[in-house]
């Protein structure tokens, strides 16, 4: 048996299909109808939606496409990123200079806990491409820091220097945003900052401590007075020892008092059993390295109350490149009144002016 139409063949299968469940309840000999293949279903639905376009709209029902296509995964297409996103939100705050920026709420948290950090008196040289792209931006907050607050009000270098570090797959967004801000906050530039050459093992509200003086300065023998000298007879070793640690530990507490100070002084310092510069030398490196993260903490207030000050609730993001989609197409509807023969000669011809 042979269709003329592809579209009557599942309306004749299921009539066959039909008559096939009925002959089972008659006796007689049924002659039994065969199909020809009407091959693969997916491609017997093109072929209607193609001879559609062919036919007059009211022949046969309008039919209806339930798979979508695959979409195409175009190489070359524009894609919507992070990377590229970060890039526009940081030079667009370079390049437009908002009053409101969004930035960070805990910029000394950010830093906290990093092994070394530049301090704020070297300038930045701008390393290699791929160098610049892996760069550790709390590593080297200082001289970034220091970038930001030297240029004028086109920061072309602080434009390539932060997009491309933003460009970056780890990029530290709010680091990023808190240095563009720097670029632009007049009161950020302002700001007086120590002039240290880094800080290392910086922790936010690290100060020295009665048990960490402690530990620095228990080093018998090398603190005791040699010229001390006892009334009455004792183990040397042994009780030397315990007068020696008694009096450093009320060294120690003098000192605390002169915190916070670059150096601790040695000035109405006495002692029977130890040697007080021996003691202060002991402390002085750490000492020092606390008060260097003090002041670095204290900076980083400053700047957090100027970020505060202009804090805003969100950044420009880019909007030009557009998302992927798919786009979807239906068979087209041809709902064109057919004309009759009466229209088509009822309508006026063209006069023809013969001369």
């Amino acid at each position: 048996m042979t269709i003329q139409h592809d579209q009557y063949q599942p309306v004749i299968e299921k009539i066959i299909a039909k008559a096939e469940r009925l002959s089972k309840f008659t006796s007689h000999n049924i002659h039994r109808l065969e199909l020809e293949p009407g091959g693969a279903a997916c491609l017997r639905e093109r072929n209607y939606i193609r001879r559609h376009r062919f036919e007059r709209p009211d022949a046969f029902p309008r039919p209806t496409i339930d798979c979508r296509d695959t979409m195409c995964d175009s190489r070359d297409k524009i894609e919507r990123n992070n990377a590229t996103c970060n890039v526009f939100e940081i030079i667009n705050i370079l390049h437009t200079s908002p009053s409101r920026i969004c930035t960070t709420t805990d910029l000394a948290q950010l830093l906290d806990g990093i092994p070394y950090i530049t301090g704020y008196i070297e300038k930045f040289q701008t390393p290699p491409l791929s160098d610049l792209l892996g760069l550790d931006i709390g590593t080297e907050w200082g001289r970034l820091v220091n970038l930001c607050r030297d240029y004028n009000n086109q920061h072309l270098e602080a434009m390539f220097t932060l997009g491309t570090i933003a460009f970056a797959d780890n990029a530290n967004m709010s680091l990023l945003r808190s240095m563009a801000a720097i670029c632009i906050l007049k009161d950020a530039k302002d700001l007086k900052l120590p002039l240290h050459t880094g800080y290392s093992g910086f922790q936010l509200n690290d100060k020295p401590t009665q048990e960490s003086l402690g530990t620095l300065m228990d080093r018998y023998p090398e603190i005791f007075n040699d010229g001390a000298s006892f009334d009455r007879a004792y183990n040397f070793v042994t009780e030397s020892e315990d007068l020696c640690r008694d009096e450093c530990h009320a060294l120690a507490k003098k000192l605390l008092q002169q915190w916070p100070c670059p150096k601790p002084s040695n000035s109405n310092q006495t002692a029977t059993h130890i040697d007080v510069n021996k003691v202060l030398g002991m402390v002085q490196e750490e000492w020092l390295r606390l008060f260097k993260n003090f002041e670095f903490a204290q900076t980083l207030l400053d700047f957090q109350k100027v970020l505060n000050q202009y804090q805003g609730r969100s950044n420009p993001m880019i909007s030009e490149i557009p998302s992927p989609r798919l786009l979807q197409y239906s068979a087209p509807i041809r709902d064109v009144e057919i004309p009759t023969i009466s229209d088509l000669l009822s309508k006026k011809r063209p006069l023809h002016h013969f001369g």
